[in-house]
């Protein structure tokens, strides 16, 4: 979801939200997408390891 969409959606869940507050959160989404990628890729990695091994 980029920056606008984000935004967007934030401001109709926290209507009285100033910019910062927008901000911030974004950045939060980001890092917890960013982790949850990263644990995929991991995740990924193992399964593909477990399966040369069987």
């Amino acid at each position: 979801m980029d920056q606008l969409a984000f935004a967007h959606q934030y401001s109709r869940e926290y209507p009285n939200a100033d910019v910062d507050q927008v901000r911030l959160a974004y950045e939060k989404y980001l890092k917890e997408q960013q982790e949850r990628q990263e644990t995929l890729w991991v995740n990924r990695g193992a399964t593909k390891e477990n399966n040369s091994n069987a």
